[in-house]
């Protein structure tokens, strides 16, 4: 049984703790070139696991850091950072107007910053999949459906 609403999901190898959805700003969404009516969207999962549990007081901080970066960034709709303790899992998932915004984020010199500094320390797969938006003129996302989706990957 997976738990969406709350911030506690049930999954194979123990709870996932995540920290609720966040929006970008909305300069960010706006800004990035494409219209509200596209018909999708990109979603980036990348999952960290930590070697060392006296590292997280560090790596939350530059997470947090990060997240201000992605908040900002053209193109960025929404971030949601998670843990599973029992595993020395981190991760984020974030949904994005275009993959070249994604790219550009990632090639940002804040981003080469943090992944640099935690490279030896860090490591993980990272997933990108294309999500259709809802057809509104909003360009909605189901925000629990990418999370379903990021859950299972961790199974």
């Amino acid at each position: 049984m997976v738990v969406i609403r709350s911030p506690l999901a049930l999954v194979p190898g123990g709870p996932v703790l995540a920290a609720p959805w966040r929006a970008a700003t909305p300069s960010s969404a706006r800004d990035s070139g494409t219209d509200a009516g596209a018909a999708e969207v990109v979603v980036s999962h990348t999952v960290f696991t930590h070697d060392r549990v006296r590292d997280l007081p560090a790596i939350a901080r530059d997470a947090e850091r990060m997240a201000r970066v992605w908040r900002r960034s053209d193109g960025a709709l929404w971030l949601r950072q998670w843990t599973q303790p029992t595993r020395r899992l981190l991760g984020d998932l974030t949904v994005w107007r275009r993959e070249e915004d994604l790219r550009t984020f990632v090639a940002s010199a804040e981003h080469r910053v943090v992944v640099t500094a935690w490279r030896a320390r860090m490591r993980g797969p990272h997933h990108t999949w294309p999500v259709p938006t809802e057809p509104q003129a909003d360009g909605s996302v189901d925000l629990d459906a990418v999370w379903r989706a990021a859950l299972a990957l961790l199974g």
